[in-house]
């Protein structure tokens, strides 16, 4: 993050990484799904980096539940001033949990991968009749 502000970022959103604990259905999902490179879509607060002069300018975090972390991204990339860079050069580890703080955060999408996509026998809910 500190060679992209020498390089005149503002802003900085990498890319994560699930720490070990996915089963290897939800890993492959997950890999599927995800652009791990330079000009990437994601947002992901455990890799978002900011300029405090710009985050003051923009107001800081707004009071969400949910979704800080794309909203600020958001009014970033929005302001002419501001320069955003999304890299896949800087990969973190994240937490692979399946309950999180946040009600629509990571662990949030990590445990909906299996249900918005053809469910993996070993990972059938309970009562979820697999024929």
């Amino acid at each position: 993050m500190i060679h992209e502000a020498d390089l005149g970022a503002d802003v900085v959103l990498g890319t994560v990484l699930p720490a070990d604990g996915l089963t290897p259905f939800r890993r492959r999902v997950w890999r599927e799904r995800h652009i791990l490179e330079d000009g990437h879509p994601h947002v992901h607060g455990a890799n978002f980096g900011i300029r405090a002069d710009v985050y003051r300018a923009l107001g800081g975090w707004p009071p969400l539940a949910s979704g800080e972390d794309v909203a600020l991204a958001d009014r970033a990339e929005m302001a002419d001033t501001i320069k955003t860079v999304r890299t896949g050069s800087i990969p973190v580890v994240t937490s692979a949990r399946l309950q999180g703080r946040a009600p629509h955060g990571f662990a949030a999408y990590l445990q909906s991968l299996v249900c918005e996509t053809f469910l993996d026998p070993d990972e059938q809910p309970l009562g979820l009749d697999p024929a």
